[in-house]
């Protein structure tokens, strides 16, 4: 068998180069590294993995925490594309903001949509380029939401 079919049998067609390091996970989620393979940066790979502080919505949930939020309550959202090379970049950085954000007030959340597999949700948000970060801030303030 060649390697590059076994490449594709085990890693299920995600591994576009090489090398490429991933961790998985036993929910079967596949948790690809990004970036400089340094120490610190592994460490936090593995924390985000286990112990996420961004929330993964769907559009199901999206409607129900976001939408359905509380009058105190504010979101971030990422609206995300897999393959997307900023998207990537964006993800570790996120993910420090969002554990930031919760040790500052814990009715702050940040949230990623994966716009891949909810696409048509995506377009229904007018989300039309990647990543898109949006601000849902708490009702009771002037804005609903904000694009960045």
């Amino acid at each position: 068998m060649e390697s590059a079919t076994v490449c594709i049998e085990i890693h299920d067609d995600t591994t576009c180069s090489y090398p490429t390091s991933a961790l998985y996970t036993l929910d079967g989620k596949i948790h690809k590294f990004i970036g400089h393979h340094a120490a610190q940066t592994v460490l936090e790979l593995i924390d985000n993995a286990l112990n996420p502080a961004v929330d993964e919505l769907t559009p199901d949930q999206f409607v129900q925490l976001v939408d359905g939020r509380s009058s105190d309550e504010t979101w971030v959202v990422d609206f995300f594309a897999p393959w997307c090379g900023p998207c990537q970049q964006l993800a570790p950085e996120l993910q420090k903001a969002a554990r930031a954000l919760r040790d500052y007030d814990e009715k702050v959340h940040v949230g990623s949509v994966d716009c891949q597999a909810y696409s048509q949700f995506c377009g229904q948000q007018g989300v039309n380029s990647y990543p898109t970060v949006r601000l849902y801030p708490a009702v009771n303030t002037k804005r609903r939401m904000q694009a960045y």
